[in-house]
């Protein structure tokens, strides 16, 4: 019979809390993907959502495990592997007018909202081809560690910090745009 792994578990959890809040009608889930790299032996889930009150900014969750990382747990070897578990992974897409202006500000919304606690890069994108292009930043964070089965439950605060920061992204773009 199939053991799921530690990958599998947070991923039904992290499915079920974006899901849910979706069904509940305070976010509109957008994307999702399940994928298996066959070339890497690597698994990974990743959700999309936004708020539904026509929400401007998009939010993106993944979760990803390692062959090294399955192989520990599913061989019960975790010193071959290290301790296992999966990364965490969350994105943000920001439309900005200014992106060095704004981009500063987003960074201090984002760790204000986050405690500080992940690491940010953010990348700016434009069609250079358009007279009057829009500038998408994209800010992306990680925790710098893996997580397992005992940070389960942190997973319904890790949405609920992801729907707050959507909330607080979008009540920017509202300031800036009346």
């Amino acid at each position: 019979m199939f053991d799921p792994t530690i990958y599998d578990n947070l991923k039904v959890v992290l499915e079920g809390a974006l899901y849910d809040l979706d069904l509940a009608g305070q976010i509109a889930v957008t994307g999702r993907s399940d994928r298996l790299d066959l070339a890497t032996m690597s698994r990974s889930f990743h959700m999309e959502c936004s708020l539904r009150e026509d929400g401007a900014a998009s939010a993106g969750i993944t979760l990803q495990a390692e062959l090294a990382d399955l192989a520990a747990e599913i061989l019960e070897r975790p010193e071959e592997g290290g301790k296992p578990g999966c990364y965490c992974f969350i994105t943000f897409r920001t439309p900005v007018n200014e992106p060095q202006r704004e981009a500063p500000e987003i960074a201090d919304l984002i760790r204000e909202t986050w405690g500080g606690r992940p690491q940010l890069k953010m990348t700016v994108s434009y069609s250079p081809d358009e007279a009057d292009p829009d500038f998408m930043l994209l800010t992306s964070m990680h925790f710098g560690r893996k997580l397992d089965e005992g940070q389960a439950e942190d997973i319904q605060s890790l949405v609920d910090h992801v729907v707050l920061t959507l909330q607080t992204l979008d009540g920017r773009l509202k300031l800036e745009q009346g």
